[in-house]
């Protein structure tokens, strides 16, 4: 549930010539990525809060773009 950040923070934070269909597809291409990294957090840590992994997930599209 918490990977629908993911298309929001982009369209927020970033620019896309392509508009809402190249944040969806950005966001779709990120999605699979940032879901590993998030499980792995998640192991090491069972009881972050929402605003956290919104955090990490930021985090996450920050350093890869």
């Amino acid at each position: 549930l918490q990977l629908d950040h993911i298309a929001r923070y982009l369209e927020e934070e970033y620019e896309f010539d392509g508009g809402y269909l190249e944040v969806c597809r950005e966001a779709d291409r990120l999605r699979p990525l940032i879901r590993e990294a998030l499980i792995e957090e998640l192991l090491e840590n069972s009881d972050m809060s929402s605003e956290e992994i919104g955090e990490i997930i930021e985090d996450q599209i920050d350093e890869g773009l």
